[in-house]
């Protein structure tokens, strides 16, 4: 019987995975960890679907861990079917992979090595967009999801079935990647992250200016934490634009992330993909100082001038961020500006909560800075984006994903509201017959 399982990620924004069952073979759509504050609990109990002869290959939508944590552990597990995914998130899952293996502890339940992740990117089959190919029963197409590079809204087709995974889908005003297509495929399983809201429509282009003309007055830093896969490069793109805008207001710029470098280069590769030229990336480093060794972060510490670091993690949680909030933060002159979601128990979502003080290694500091929020900066679309990716389809079916009750149901009645589709909530662990 053809079937569709949510196995992860169809009430909440993280942990996705889609198991699609036809007449001979099993596919799992996605394969990742739950990310946020209980992740050890649901992390431990999506082990037991995930065991081996579950499924008999992967299609991956991107290289974000919530889609793609999971898979080096599968591997090291015994798993040896096929990982269908672009090239480009197949570099940029080598990428986080490898990063990941420095940061986990051996005794984690779904642990890898690095060794795990070179036999998980030896799986891996790649395909690019628009060319459908062949698997099994099943005939397999990629279509690009904007978002980040290589995002991908896998069509899957096989007897009377027609299915369209959107995975996470990028705004067409998106700075720098290019926007999403799509299918006209019977059933679409659509996120619906942003479900229940509008973004803003103008870049806060005179706001960081005005930050960045306070800074240089009174000789302040200006923090920046950004996700280092996608986020920190269309920052990048964004402060050019502030410069071009407002020169006044051009400050030093100050790369702090490994992992920022190795993304930015992919740009280069892919720049078929994004709204610059492949020279752009060449560029960067006229406008940027990308720091590549600890003296350069030490002297950063005790420079005065007036300055922007743009940094990682994006939500407060290590790396090379959490040496400049120790430097910066007790300072009435530091300017932390957040630019991306945060999660509960993070010290990003601490600040947002005006919080006096934060705990960084085992250490309280008094939080003096200034904290701005934008909210302007989120590469998934909102629920008239989402709306507007439907139009042109005729799904009898759509099924709502990786969102909160409340950015679904608000989703829902919109599209209810402003479209003929059949619309439900996907349901944690229900099978679903698909005809």
């Amino acid at each position: 019987m053809n079937t569709l399982k949510c196995l992860g990620s169809g009430q909440e924004v993280t942990g996705s995975k889609y198991l699609i069952s036809g007449t001979n073979t099993n596919l799992l759509i996605d394969c990742g960890i739950y990310q946020g504050q209980d992740a050890f609990k649901e992390n431990s109990k999506a082990l037991s679907s995930l065991g081996k002869g579950s499924f008999d290959g992967v299609v991956l939508t991107h290289a974000h861990l919530d889609h793609i944590g999971f898979l080096p552990y599968l591997v090291r597990k015994g798993f040896e079917g096929k990982i269908f995914c672009t090239p480009a998130t197949k570099d940029l899952a080598r990428i986080l992979w490898l990063d990941n293996t420095k940061i986990m502890s051996p005794e984690l339940a779904w642990y890898y090595s690095e060794q795990d992740v070179k036999k998980t990117l030896a799986h891996m089959s790649l395909h690019e967009y628009e060319k459908c190919f062949s698997w099994n029963e099943f005939k397999i197409t990629l279509y690009p999801a904007g978002h980040i590079l290589g995002a991908a809204s896998p069509l899957i087709e096989w007897e009377d079935v027609k299915i369209q995974f959107s995975g996470d889908l990028g705004r067409d005003d998106d700075i720098l990647i290019l926007p999403p297509s799509h299918a006209q495929a019977k059933i679409v399983v659509m996120e619906s992250t942003y479900g229940d809201r509008i973004h803003p429509e103008a870049l806060p282009l005179k706001e960081f200016s005005d930050i960045f003309l306070e800074a240089k007055n009174s000789g302040g830093t200006v923090i920046i934490p950004a996700f280092s896969n996608a986020r920190s490069q269309n920052m990048m793109r964004f402060l050019e634009m502030v410069f071009e805008h407002f020169p006044q207001a051009k400050l030093p710029v100050f790369v702090d992330s490994p992992m920022t470098m190795k993304v930015t280069e992919l740009y280069e590769r892919y720049s078929k993909q994004i709204k610059t030229s492949a020279s752009w990336v060449k560029k960067l480093k006229n406008h940027f100082q990308f720091v590549e060794f600890a003296s350069q972060r030490k002297k950063l510490a005790s420079d005065s001038q007036a300055k922007i670091i743009l940094t990682a993690s994006g939500m407060l949680t290590g790396g090379f961020v959490m040496e400049h909030l120790k430097n910066h933060i007790e300072n009435e002159s530091t300017r932390i500006l957040i630019v991306g979601f945060q999660s509960p128990g993070t010290i990003g979502a601490e600040l947002l909560k005006n919080s006096l003080q934060i705990e960084i290694s085992e250490q309280l500091y008094s939080v003096n800075a200034k904290i701005h929020n934008f909210t302007h900066f989120s590469s998934h679309r909102d629920c008239l984006g989402l709306k507007n990716w439907l139009e042109d389809q005729s799904p009898a079916k759509v099924f709502l994903t990786h969102g909160e009750p409340a950015a679904q149901i608000a989703l829902k009645e919109y599209l209810d509201a402003h479209t003929k589709h059949q619309v439900e909530p996907i349901i944690l662990d229900r099978t679903y017959p698909l005809k």
